[in-house]
This record gives structure tokens, sequence and C-alpha cells, in this order.
């Protein structure tokens, strides 16, 4: 600034940008500035007054989201539907003490192996139960997804027309309030479809050539065939047909059914749901049951027949 005579002063601006977005725990831009000069007419006559701070808080939130997606599952005696849990923090700001709470839809249980690691209810917990996903930290910006699965039960009470499920997302409010809380929530309404055949036993397991998926009938009441789908995740939206087989079965009894899923790699993960094709074009999926590594999976049920 060069020499400044006694009794002069003047006025200077310094501007800055806040960043965008911000991260957790920042509620103020604090600054502080400084005048001196070179000492060669003397030491300042009080120092006190050369320091001059500022504090400017900051209006920034998080803003988290949750969307939900059962693949289009449609609900069936024993089946497993695999929710997926989509979040997000969509504000300026992060968060932190992020925590996903489900609930158990009626009618059904909570499937653990169909499910993220990491939900605080047990496997088999019962309609009504209350699960957490701690999340944590969530930067503003950033975002991921879940799944949580529930197997619906081998006999459901009659007129139920489907299975619901919500699910919500929160913060520990320490980085302000959400900034729009409309979206915290969010619910699927999986159809539920009584099953037109008696499945006994679906399984995957690893072979030499490959993933030999078997299931076995009791009856099949007006079936045109099965599909098997492959997914690498625990939901069917994207997964592949690698077969598709015409029904042996009847009204009387049932079938064997073996299909090799040569294109299986080693050593990956794999879900596999097998559909029933009914006469009318109706489709009815069960599964899925899970391929881990170099293990085989799969469930064995007993339903009831239930005539449409």
């Amino acid at each position: 600034m060069g020499d400044l005579p006694a009794g002069a002063s003047g006025t200077l601006s310094f501007v800055v940008r806040v960043n965008d977005p911000l991260p957790a725990g920042v509620n103020e831009v604090l600054n502080a500035a400084r005048i001196s000069d070179d000492g060669a007419r003397g030491a300042d006559r009080d120092a006190s007054d050369n320091v001059a701070d500022d504090s400017t808080p900051l209006n920034a939130a998080p803003d988290l989201a949750l969307t939900k997606s059962d693949g289009g599952a449609t609900a069936t005696p024993g089946a497993v539907i695999a929710y997926t849990l989509t979040y997000a923090n969509t504000g300026n700001q992060g968060a932190t003490g992020v925590v996903i709470t489900e609930t158990v839809p009626a009618n059904t249980t909570f499937h653990a192996a169909g499910s993220s690691a990491g939900w605080s209810c047990a496997d088999g917990a019962p309609a009504g139960a209350t699960c957490a996903f701690t999340i944590g930290s969530l930067p503003a910006g950033s975002g991921g997804s879940v799944v949580f699965a529930a197997q619906v039960n081998a006999s459901l009470p009659a007129g139920v027309a489907q299975i619901a499920n919500t699910a919500s997302i929160s913060d520990d409010g320490a980085n302000g309030s959400d900034l729009t809380s409309d979206n915290n929530s969010a619910t699927a309404n999986s159809p539920f479809s009584p099953t037109a055949i008696a499945l006994l036993h679906f399984s995957a397991t690893r072979a030499g050539e490959g993933v030999v998926v078997r299931w076995i009938t009791g009856i099949e009441i007006d079936t045109a065939r099965f599909r098997i789908y492959r997914s690498e995740t625990a939901t069917r939206v994207g997964a592949i047909q690698i077969a598709e087989v015409v029904s042996r079965g009847s009204a009387t009894s049932g079938e064997s059914y073996r299909v090799v899923d040569a294109a299986a790699e080693a050593g990956r993960n794999y879900w596999y749901w097998l559909v029933e094709v009914e006469a009318d074009g109706d489709e009815v999926a069960h599964g899925p049951v899970r391929l881990t590594g170099g293990l085989s999976a799969g469930f064995q049920v007993y339903l009831p027949l239930l005539r449409r």
C-alpha cells in the first residue's frame, strides 16, 4: 500500500467465493486481516487494533433423497422380493449420521441372504420388524445403493393383493434441516399372484461345464414354459435370460428340469430367477437363488395349491 500519512484512511475490498458443495460441519466463513508498516517511523502506538476478523454464517444444508425398486417383481408364495434402495445427498453440504430405515412388510420375513450385508435385523425377522442400515457420513453430491430382501410367506390370508414396502432415510441433523424432506421416503408395491405351480426345489450349483440350474415342480396348472434369468446383483433389473424350457408337467403331476449356464464365469457371484410363463401370457417369478463364488445355493419350498 505504501505510505499512509497521519490522519489518512482508505478502504479495500477482498472477495472470496464459497465452495459448493461444503463438507459436513461447516456453517460459517471466518476471515481475519492485519495491517502493519515497516517500523521506520517507530513502533505502532497501539497494536491491539491492527487485526480485524469477521464471521459470515452460511446458508447450506444436506438434501437426502431415496428411491426404491422391486425390479418389476410379482409376489408369489415363498418368493424373495429384493428391493434396491438408491440414496443420494443432492444438497450443498455433507450429512452425518445417515441411516436408512426399513420395516419388514406384512406377510413376509426378512431375507438376509438376498440383502446387502449390514442390516440390523436377523435373518427371518418377522413382519413389522424395524431394520436399519447405517451409512454414516454422506458428502454432498454422493450416493449409493443397498438391497433389502423379504421372503413372502408360504401361506397368505385371502384378499391379499400386494406386498407393500416403505423405506426412509435420515441424518443426525447436525448440519441443518434437510432442504427437501418429501423425498426422504420411498414405497414399492409388488402385486401378489397365487402361483399356478407347486415349486418343490430350485437351485444353482457350480459344475465342470458352468452352472447347473435345477428345479422340481409338484404340479403345473396352465403353465406353458419356464425362463431362467441371471444377474450379477440381487435385482432383476438388467437380468439376462439364459434359457427357455417348455413345460412338461400337468395339473396332476410335476416334472424335474435342468439347465446349464455355460456362460457363467468361475468365481463370480450370480443370482438366478425362475419365471413361469402361463398359457395366457402371465408371468410369475420365483427366487432369486444366489451363487457366491465357488459355492452353490438354493432353496426348497413347499407351497399350498392355490387355484385362480
